[in-house]
This record gives C-alpha cells, structure tokens and sequence, in this order.
C-alpha cells in the first residue's frame, strides 16, 4: 500500500454564487451584507473598498474577503474589472480579509474558472467545483501563513537596519522605502508583531542600547547620547527614565555593583 507524507484537505466551503462585473470611474454600489462569505478579485482598475466604515484602497491583484453580517461597498477610483463568489464557510475559517495574488494570478485564474463553472451545464460540475473549492481553501490559507511569516521577517529585517545606524535612524517613509512596502504595511507589521509603533520599537531599541552603554562602559552621558542618536544628554536622560524608572547615574551605578560582584 503506497504511504502518503499528509492527509487529504476535505474543504467545508462551497460555492453559492460567483460572475464578474465591474464599474465605471466614479461609480459606487450601495452599502450592503450578505449571509455568507464574499470574495472580490480585483482583475484591472482600482478601488475603494468599505467595510464597516473603515475604507482601504484596491489594485488588480487585490483579493478581498468580507465574513458574513459585515457592511461593505465599493468607490471606482478608476474603472475596474473583478471576479467575486459567494462562498458557504464558516465564519472562523483561517483566511485572510485582505490578500495579494502571486505573481502567476494563481487565485485569479481559480476564480475565473469558478466563475465558468458555476455558469455552466456540464453533468460533473458539482464535483469540479467541489475540487476547485478545495484548491480555492487550500490557497487562501497558505496567504495567512505567507503573510505571518513575512511580517516577522518584515520586523526583523527593519530592525536590522536600525541596528545597522542608530545614531541616524530613518525616518518610517523612508525605511518602507528600503523595505519596499508601504509605510502602512511597516506599521501593521509592527502592531502584530511587537503591539506598537515601528517609532515606539525603534526608540525602545535605541534606548536598550544606550542603556547597555550606560551600564557597561564609562563614556560620558553626552558621549552615549551622541552614540545613540540622541539630541542631548537631558533628553537621553529622559528615556532612560521612562524605560527603566530610574535616572542614568542610577543605572550606572547598579552596572558598576554587578560587575564587582563575586
């Protein structure tokens, strides 16, 4: 009997509805819900899309998911093309609100074959869909599990950079443009894996540094400050207050008893 390294995917989803439509510039559908899951490929054009009141903007390769009960509506910032289905799942399935399509259109070209299907009359079409759903499952959460992965590496590699030039850190735009994603992209990535601000990550390793320097050589407070980007040794005074509820001599001092001991 031939082994296998996995089991078989068994998708719970299925496809209610799928077509194309597109709008014109300037053109908008009204704010409305479904009773299942919806998911818009964006083919050509870009959009506005809002969901719960919160907008985000859309380019081709853009693929948008809306859980069931949620309010959403699209704005034509340009003219736009897109795939969407009306998919049966439930409402916990691990998939992504907001994704992009590989660089081969894999999702792009799945749901255009969903969508022909769908319309179509062939006597097997319930079990090619079943297995086109499958893939479609299969597909969405391995974009949860790309993203997640590439979140950490995205927080890590910015850190680097930093680490690289902390007297001259660069300023969030700029360090997005060197990471090559937005600046809201860097944000997110940081909120999800650190729960603040790339500004607020940046000024706690920058601070954790100067500590260090504080704690284990005898440079100056102006010297330390001036290593570490700071603007003054009152203001690195001030952080090392924040960040460790003492002043820098204190600070000092506690370095210089643990070197002395036994």
């Amino acid at each position: 009997m031939p082994t296998t390294t996995g089991s078989l995917h068994r998708s719970p989803i299925r496809i209610i509805a799928g077509g194309s439509y597109g709008l014109p510039r300037g053109g908008r559908t009204p704010a409305h819900r479904h009773a299942c899951w919806e998911l818009v490929c964006y083919r050509t054009g870009r959009v506005r899309i809002t969901v719960d009141g919160a907008p985000t903007d859309l380019g081709p390769g853009s693929l948008w998911l809306t859980p069931p009960g949620h309010v959403h509506s699209e704005e034509a910032t340009t003219a736009f093309s897109n795939w969407y289905l009306l998919i049966e799942a439930p409402v916990a399935t691990p998939w992504p609100l907001l994704a992009v399509d590989d660089a081969e259109g894999a999702v792009t070209r799945l749901c255009g074959a969903i969508v022909r299907e769908h319309s179509g009359n062939a006597s097997d079409k319930t079990a090619i869909l079943a297995c086109l759903a499958g893939e479609l499952d299969l597909r969405l959460r391995r974009a949860v599990r790309q993203r997640r992965d590439r979140t950490a590496a995205l927080v890590i590699e910015a850190e680097a950079i930093f680490a690289g030039a902390p007297t001259h850190p660069l300023p969030i735009g700029r360090l997005a443009i060197r990471l090559g994603v937005a600046p809201s992209t860097l944000r997110a990535a940081f909120q999800a894996r650190r729960g603040c601000s790339p500004s607020v990550a940046m000024a706690g390793l920058r601070a954790g540094h100067a500590s260090g320097l504080l704690a284990s050589t005898t440079l100056t407070l102006e010297q330390i400050a001036e290593r570490c980007g700071y603007h003054s040794a009152s203001h690195l005074s001030r952080w090392i207050r924040r960040l460790h509820g003492c002043t820098p001599g204190k600070m000092r001092r506690r370095g210089s008893t643990r070197d002395a001991s036994p």
